[in-house]
Formats: structure tokens, sequence, C-alpha cells
């Protein structure tokens, strides 16, 4: 009886540990594709959608959606280079990763201050709210992926 338990104990953690598998590789192409749509928008489609999004979240009125989405539309048109850049396969010195980094950072900096002078201090608070949260929740995602990697090369 005892055996006949464990037997059917067994059964049902392999059952579900195939299912959670199943479901984790769904994920995985599901955002792989979101991913290669995201990348074929112009980047006047990547500032129009992302303003809208702001609206939506801050509510926004006429002028701040026109200041925002000039911002939006230079932000995207970086990322886009950026990214043209990067898949060049160029190898970059340590020189260049430095100055490449720099330059990323003094542009956060510099969107962060014209931001500050478009939303009013409510809508600037919960824009920044809702941007460290996302960006929390990118490293926590992006830490469980190299956990796991790290996890099955052992």
């Amino acid at each position: 009886m005892k055996m006949k338990n464990v037997i059917m104990i067994m059964l049902a953690f392999v059952c579900v540990s195939s299912y959670a598998q199943v479901t984790k590789n769904e994920n995985q192409e599901h955002r792989k594709e979101l991913h290669e749509k995201r990348a074929n928008l112009t980047p006047e489609q990547m500032a129009e959608l992302s303003t809208k999004k702001m609206t939506l979240h801050l509510d926004l009125n006429e002028s701040q959606q026109a200041a925002i989405e000039k911002l939006e539309l230079e932000k995207a048109k970086q990322k886009k280079a950026f990214h043209q850049k990067r898949k060049s396969g160029k190898e970059l010195s340590e020189n260049d990763r430095f100055e490449s980094k720099i330059a990323r950072l003094d542009s956060k900096i510099a969107y962060k201050k014209k931001m500050s002078s478009i939303l009013n201090a409510e809508q600037y608070k919960k824009w920044e709210k809702g941007s460290f949260s996302k960006k929390r929740k990118h490293r926590k995602n992006h830490s469980k992926r190299e956990f796991s990697s790290e996890k099955q090369e052992n």
C-alpha cells in the first residue's frame, strides 16, 4: 500500500514538472515574437506608442503630449542607432564600451531632466515610480534567467 502511494506521488510530481517546463517554453517563445515585432517598428511608431501609453498613464494634456512625443522620437532614434551598431558585430574595446555606457547614461540623465520640465510634480512622481518598477521587474526577470542557466550548466 505504501509503495503504491509513493509511486502515485512521484507520477504526480513528474506530470506537474513537465507541465511547468512546457509553459515556460511557451512564454519564452511568446516574448521572442513580441521582441521581433517591436524591432520592426520605425522610431516614429515607437515614439507614438510610448507617448500614447504615457498619455493614458499620466493624463497628459495636448502640449505635454507634443513635447513628450518629440522627446520619445529622439530617444527611439538613439535606440535604433544603438541596436544597429550592436548588430554590426564589431567587437568593441573596453574603452569603447566605457564611452558607450557613459554616453547612454548622459542621455538618460538629460531625458529625465526634460521629463521633469514637461510633467507637473504629481505626473513626474508617477512616471518615475512606473519607470523604476519596470526596471526592477526587468532586473528581477533577468537575474532569474541567469540563475536558471547557471543551474543548468552545473
